[in-house]
């Protein structure tokens, strides 16, 4: 399932059945989900958009409702199982080491700026109707939640390394601190994305 302006830009589009549409039209989820084991659910307003977001309540309507739709979809076709990308958003934050590691049973909070604070609710609200599938449905739901992620693709990561990089001192500073969290490389999430789904 791929917005109808993104279709264009998937790679490997030969290879795969393309179904163009969004999480909030039922016709195309049916039509997505239909004879489907398995749904991998990424679609969601993600952290390197939320500056261009003016109004929280659109991470709200995409996050929450959209993955709403996709279970009832999901419970109609009878999925077996979805893969949900979630996001450490949703964790109460840890920023020394010496909080560390963070697990699943971490404290889950909303913090940072307004729109920080926005996208972690709608990751929380989101698992909390993965979970209620679970329960209500009998599909079985794994959640995965994923750190930063490093990789071509991800230009502010490169403007943070060559900050650090050009003035060293940063490091000590908020920014520098952020460095220190914790980092998956694409290629290793989308292997455990795939596991996730696959694994009995």
């Amino acid at each position: 399932l791929a917005l109808p302006d993104t279709v264009e830009t998937l790679r490997h589009r030969d290879r795969v059945e393309v179904v163009s549409g969004s999480l909030s039209d039922s016709a195309v989820l049916a039509e997505a989900t239909r004879g489907v084991q398995i749904v991998y659910h990424l679609a969601a307003i993600h952290l390197s958009a939320l500056r261009a977001i003016s109004d929280p309540r659109d991470l709200s309507t995409m996050n929450v409702e959209g993955t709403d739709c996709l279970l009832r979809a999901c419970a109609i076709a009878a999925v077996r199982r979805i893969v949900f990308t979630s996001s450490m958003a949703v964790y109460n934050p840890a920023p020394w080491p010496f909080m560390w590691p963070i697990h699943e049973t971490h404290p889950l909070r909303t913090t940072g700026g307004d729109n920080l604070r926005s996208y972690a609710l709608s990751k929380i609200e989101a698992e909390e109707l993965i979970r209620r599938a679970h329960q209500e449905h009998g599909i079985e739901t794994i959640i995965l939640r994923a750190p930063a992620v490093y990789g071509p693709g991800a230009p502010w990561l490169d403007r943070l390394v060559r900050s650090i990089a050009t003035n060293p001192w940063s490091a000590l500073t908020r920014l520098g601190r952020f460095a220190g969290n914790q980092w998956i490389e694409r290629r290793d999430l989308a292997r455990a994305i795939i596991i996730s789904g696959t694994t009995a």
